[in-house]
C-alpha cells in the first residue's frame, strides 16, 4: 500500500517541481547569456 501511495501521487509531484527548476534554471542561463554574463551561465547550465 505503501508503494502505491509513492508511485501514484509523491512521484508525480516530485517531477513537476524538479521541472519547475530545471526550466527556471534555463530561463535564468539564457538571460545571463544575453546579458554577457558568459562565466555565470555555464555554472548554471551544470546544475
Amino acid at each position: 500500500m505503501e508503494s502505491g501511495v509513492l508511485n501514484l501521487v509523491l512521484l508525480p509531484i516530485l517531477i513537476f517541481f524538479a521541472r519547475i527548476i530545471d526550466v527556471s534554471l534555463g530561463t535564468v542561463r539564457i538571460i545571463f547569456i544575453a546579458k554577457g554574463y558568459k562565466r555565470v551561465a555555464p555554472l548554471i547550465g551544470f546544475f
